[in-house]
């Protein structure tokens, strides 16, 4: 059955979509795929091709399955592959979560109190 895909937007390793299947709102996420960019001379050597291997390598799908999975153990992640506009895309799929997207700011205020509560915690033990 095909679905509507809403591109919801992009970040640095994937294009994000969200679509509905059985009432359920999810999201697929599609690796972007980095090309070598050139040198400040004009040219793409090897260091400029290993970097954007390691770009391409940091979220692999089931690197990306694995973590999610570790992370939310009740809301699977899973592998898919969908055709949106015309182009099939291999991806994984997630629930919908419905909510604002954390800034740069909460994300590191929220770090430094869990990295704080782990170090209280290792004091009492």
């Amino acid at each position: 059955m095909p679905y509507k895909f809403d591109r919801l937007g992009e970040g640095t390793y994937n294009t994000v979509y969200k679509y509905v299947k059985n009432g359920f709102p999810f999201v697929f996420k599609v690796q972007k795929q980095s090309l070598p960019e050139p040198n400040p001379e004009g040219f793409i050597g090897a260091v400029e091709i290993e970097q954007a291997a390691i770009h391409n390598s940091l979220d692999i799908i089931d690197r990306s399955i694995q973590i999610w999975n570790e992370i939310n153990p009740s809301l699977k992640a899973e592998k898919k592959r969908y055709i949106i506009n015309r182009q099939v895309k291999d991806g994984w799929v997630v629930p919908y979560i419905e909510g604002k997207q954390a800034t740069d700011s909460e994300i590191k205020e929220a770090l430094i109190l869990l990295t704080l509560a782990i170090e209280i915690l290792k004091q009492q033990l």
